[in-house]
């Protein structure tokens, strides 16, 4: 049987998996939405429907590379170099931001 530390890291680590997943889906779709920041940067391009292969991958790609990072166990919030915890706390807080945005 774990210890309650033991846990209470776990528990973190799937809210901060959550967290993450949902801040890169959410940077994703404003980026990507009809009248987004990649449609005024690609202009032209975005009109020759390109757009929902755009809207997906990045969510695939980080999505995937979450999993991996959470099932090999190099997922550690808080416990590793200060660049990538500052990386992980700033995707955090745009699930926080996305999740209240999309829940109200």
């Amino acid at each position: 049987m774990k210890s309650k530390s033991g846990l209470i890291e776990d528990i973190w680590s799937y809210i901060a998996f959550a967290l993450m997943l949902i801040g890169i889906s959410g940077v994703s779709w404003d980026v990507f939405q009809e009248d987004g920041l990649a449609k005024r940067f690609f202009g032209a391009v975005w009109d020759a429907e390109t757009r929902n292969p755009l809207l997906f991958t990045p969510i695939i790609l980080g999505g995937a590379f979450l999993v991996v990072l959470f099932f090999r166990g190099g997922f550690k919030v808080g416990q590793g170099n200060p660049f990538s915890d500052l990386f992980v706390y700033i995707l955090m807080a745009a699930g926080v931001y996305y999740g209240y945005k999309f829940l109200s």
